[in-house]
Order: C-alpha cells, then structure tokens, then sequence
C-alpha cells in the first residue's frame, strides 16, 4: 500500500519480497539452518511471476497498478564449505510491464540488487536444528526500477527447524539494517525485520514433499501495523527431488497485506543441480602374478548356503553372534533421523533382547558408504548407531547390555560405486559379544537406569534366567515276598523249591 503525496519518476527502492536461498531445506522466502555434507555445491535458477507487486493508494481509496506485472529471474550459487558452514551469492534479474500510474513505473528489462551471504549451524541434533544467517545487499541493481537500492544492506539473524517424524517446523527471523529511503510517495523505507514460518510434510522421504509458509517483513516505526511497511505473504510449495543431483520446486502465493513488494497472485519454479563432492578414489588393485603349481590341485567349488527363508511377521532372528534383520533401517537423508517405517524392526530386535537372557552384550555398529570425507562418515555412521541404541532403549533394552560402535566408510560390504553398491554399504550391524551359557548366570543390571539424554527414568526389561525344573525322583519297585525270598534261597543251594500251592489255596 502506498499513500499518495507527490508525482515523480521511478524510486532505487527494492520492493521484491520473496527470494530463495538455495540452502538445503529452505523454502522460497524462509531460509533454513541445514547443510549439506562439506563441499557440496549448489547451482539453481528461480522464476517467478507476481501480479500487482505494487499498488498505489491515496488514503484507502486504491489508484492503481504501479507495476503491473513482474517476472523476476534469481541465479544464485551455494556452497557448504564445511559441515557447519556454508557461502552463497545470488543476482536477479526482472522484467516489468502494465501500469495505471505511468508516472511512478518502469516498464522493461531491469536488474536487481546481488546479494552475497554466509549461514552457520550452531545445533544439530535429532529433533532439533539451530543456525545464523548473515547477508549484505549490494547496490548493482537498476535505478529508478523498483529493483535496485543506492546503499549497502545487511541482513542478520537466527534460524531454526524441528524435525517430529515425517514433520518439519521452521522459523526465520532476520534484522536488515539499511540507510533510509525516502520516495516521494510517502514511503519511508528504513531498517526492519523479515520474519518467515512454516511447515513441511515428507510425502515420501527424500523424494517429495509439500509446505505452507508464511513470510513477510516489518517497518521497525510502524511494525504490526496496517500500512505499506508491513507485508505479508502465504506461500505453498511442492518439492519434487527426482535424482540425488536435482531438486524441483514448484508454488504459488497470495498477499495477505496490502505492503509493498505483496502480489495479487505469485507463481514460481526453481531448479536446483546439487554437486556433491567425489568419494576418494580407491587404491589401486594389488596384481599377483599367477604361478601355475607344479601339481595342479582339484577345485572343489561348494555353493553358498540358501538363506532361510523369513516368517511373515518376522522381522528379526538372532543367527550366531548377529541379531540378522529382514529389511536394512532407513534414515533420513544425510542425517541421524530413523524413519518411521524402520521402528517396528528396531521394537522387534528389541523383543528379542528382552526375551532372550543369553544375549550378554550387543554392540551396534554403524557403516556408511564412501560418499563424502572419512572424518563426515565416521561422525554419520557412530550417530546413526547411537540413534539405534536410544531407540531400543525406548523400546525396553537395558543400556548396560549394548554399546555403539561407528565405522565410517572403511568395512563395505559390497564393492562399487553405482547406487546399489553404495546403498548395501550404508547399514547397521547387530552384533552378540558375549552371549551367557546354560550353566552360566548373567551379570547383575542397575536397577532404575535413568536416559543418559535427558536424565528421566528408563523403563527397562531385564530378562531372568529360567529356573531349572526338578526331576521326579524314581519311585522303587516292591521287594519279593518273603517266602519266595527263601525259596530263591533254596534254589540256590541245590534243592527244588516246593511247588507254589494254588493261588485259592494260599492264606
């Protein structure tokens, strides 16, 4: 909204409300404090279309359009240069057309201010992520387009996400502190705070995913109040990543104030083309040269067992030293999140621990594939085991009776570097390192635990050893009579005994 007081040309006044920041898990107009894995490049181009970014109102009564229409092209490059902080450099450029007001506007092909920035990440944890925002607006932008400003911007702030399962919440808020402009409209544009909330739902993790967010800025003379300092803007976004290098965002937006830089109607797409850094490379093979043997010895070839086959409801058995799993646990992209279709797995190893009393100890191992740096894969990989080991203790595991053990990238599985190969390598591994024999007790637990995160009460399971059934003691067979006693005795000594009188005739 801007109240009319004057006639003049043009204003080297930047009205553009949404930009995108290219960070991984940011939305169009709300930043976000996530990284990617250190040296991971990011290339993208946003395009937008805003209907009516700017009006002209001379006290309520609306007088037009002074820009029209206005498609903006923003090109910007990201680079997370470590795994807690990142660069990143952005240029749009626009063009405007369609007025009421042809004194105020500028029709045509205009460039806009570049702005160059830093994030930070000071928290990262499961649920929660914490981080800082810095950037500075440069004044290359075209003057007297509604593009460009005559003077240095900086912008700084918190950031901040939640994570709740197949949720995340986030927040930005942001202080940009600039030199005043006065335009002869009655708009002063002075310092003020930029603030963004919104919300996302993981449709299909790492794939898809949909999000509402509302975002806008405030005069600090006139903050929360009605007039052309205060904007505001709902946004709904698709996110679309159809290869591990590309990610598609698509949205539309709706002004719920009348500010400037506000649209009618706002229509985007971006394109995002994400370089992660290359795996090191593997040593060279080790060449034996094949001496033939002066005796050639038979080649006995003994083919692998047949894996059993598993039970419907089975999703866990103990085999040996290993507790074997049916289907791998699956975590959120580059972090230490579990899925949520991987937790009845994780419940079931939990029942078989709180069943069996000879399971003495159990070391969860975490490995990862060799995508990123060794020091970045051995941090994953002990992260996500600990996530395991907090997980069934949820689920009524004892916590003296495990233990974490991360192994980076140095034991695959399955050598290669296609995808499949690199998926087998990212896993978890159960392993039994002291298993109790018949004969043995187990060692005494802690009694009450308490979660070694958060100091609350652990409700535990300790299984008990069965106690061994008795034996029926041998009932004894009935001695001879007595009188048989002493004919086996006469028999013994020679003489026949007397035949046995008829069983009638006995007393």
């Amino acid at each position: 909204m801007l109240p009319l007081s004057a006639r003049a040309e043009g204003v080297s006044a930047d009205i553009e409300l949404l930009r995108h920041t290219l960070g991984r898990g940011a939305l169009p107009g709300l930043d976000s404090p996530d990284l990617d894995p250190k040296g991971t490049l990011r290339l993208g181009g946003f395009l937008q279309y805003a209907r009516d970014p700017l009006i002209l109102y001379e006290k309520s009564d609306e007088l037009g359009a002074i820009i029209d229409n206005r498609t903006t092209l923003q090109l910007g490059l990201a680079w997370d240069f470590s795994d807690v902080a990142g660069l990143r450099v952005s240029v749009p450029v626009a063009l405007q057309w369609g007025t009421d007001v042809p004194e105020f506007a500028r029709d045509g092909a205009v460039a806009g201010d570049a702005f160059v920035g830093a994030r930070l990440r000071v928290i990262d944890k499961k649920v929660l992520d914490l981080g800082l925002r810095a950037d500075v607006g440069l004044p290359t932008g075209s003057r007297a387009a509604w593009m460009g400003e005559d003077s240095f911007r900086a912008v700084l702030g918190p950031l901040a996400a939640a994570h709740i399962g197949p949720f995340d919440v986030m927040t930005d808020l942001a202080f940009v502190a600039r030199r005043e402009v006065i335009t002869p409209i009655d708009l002063t544009l002075g310092s003020e705070l930029l603030f963004g909330l919104g919300g996302r739902y993981h449709l299909w993790p790492d794939k898809a995913s949909v999000s509402v967010a509302w975002v806008g800025r405030g005069g600090l003379g006139a903050f929360g109040q009605k007039g052309a300092e205060n904007p505001s803007e709902l946004v709904t976004v698709a996110q679309l990543l159809p290869r591990s290098d590309l990610q598609l965002d698509f949205g539309v937006g709706k002004g719920l104030a009348e500010g400037y830089g506000t649209s009618e109607f706002r229509a985007f797409t971006a394109l995002t083309w994400i370089k992660r850094p290359r795996p090191p490379e593997p040593p060279p093979p080790l060449i034996i040269p094949d001496v033939p043997p002066d005796v050639p010895e038979p080649v006995v070839i003994t083919p692998d067992p047949p894996e059993p086959e598993w039970e419907e409801e089975e999703l866990a058995r103990v085999e040996g030293e290993r507790i074997i799993i049916r289907d791998p646990i699956e975590f959120e992209f580059n972090t230490n999140r579990i899925l949520p279709q991987s937790l009845p797995t994780l419940r079931y190893v939990a029942g078989l621990m709180n069943e069996d009393w000879q399971i003495g100890h159990l070391v969860i191992e975490g490995h990862a594939s060799e995508e990123g740096s060794f020091v970045y894969n051995y941090d994953l990989s002990l992260r996500r085991a600990n996530a395991i080991w907090e997980e069934l203790i949820r689920s009524g595991v004892h916590p003296d009776r495990m233990s974490v053990r991360g192994m980076g990238e140095v034991v695959p599985r399955t050598e290669g570097t296609d995808e499949g190969s690199l998926a087998d390598n990212r896993r978890v591994e159960f392993k039994i390192v002291r298993q109790y024999r018949m004969d043995e007790a187990p060692d005494d637990l802690r009694d009450a635990p308490r979660l070694p995160w958060n100091g609350d009460g652990a409700q535990v399971v300790e299984p008990k050893k069965p106690e061994p059934r008795e034996r029926p003691k041998p009932t004894p067979k009935a001695g001879p009579e007595l009188e048989e006693f002493f004919d086996q005795l006469d028999t013994l000594d020679g003489d026949p005994p007397d035949p046995a009188p008829p069983a009638e005739e006995r007393p």
